[in-house]
């Protein structure tokens, strides 16, 4: 018993810390989200509806989601919007990415492109502390 005690308390040490290491490198893998941020200008009302149908489920497989759609744009310097102005989230911006060149995105892109005016961007985010 006197033996065994000591062990115990080396293994849970021993566990202790490997775990606290295990942890540290795993949030030092973390990706900082990203933001995909775009000013878009309706020129063409019939010609956005095959994007404005499919959209949404473009998102999905790589986790993108909603953060601004549009609103009240309170201007406080420089130029407001002259659009609408849509944020969406992912997890970072490899999500982003390939959100952005996927398949399904790709085919309703030219929609977009021939309904109005996109200024769109994708933006790192901080990653949570």
């Amino acid at each position: 018993m006197k033996v065994r005690l000591p062990l115990l308390f080396c293994a849970l040490a021993s566990g202790g810390v490997l775990g606290g290491v295990g942890l540290s490198v795993l949030h030092a893998q973390t990706k900082p989200p990203a933001f995909y941020v775009a000013d878009f200008e309706l020129m063409d009302p019939e010609g956005i509806k095959p994007h404005r149908e499919e959209f949404l489920s473009t998102l999905e497989p790589f986790g993108g989601r909603f953060i601004v759609r549009g609103g009240t744009v309170a201007k406080l310097e420089g130029d407001a919007p002259k659009g609408r102005f849509i944020v969406i989230a992912f997890d970072n911006v490899d999500k982003a990415m390939a959100w952005y060149n996927s398949a399904a995105y790709s085919a309703l892109r030219s929609y977009r492109q021939k309904s109005g005016r996109t200024d769109a961007f994708v933006i790192e985010g901080t990653a949570n502390q």
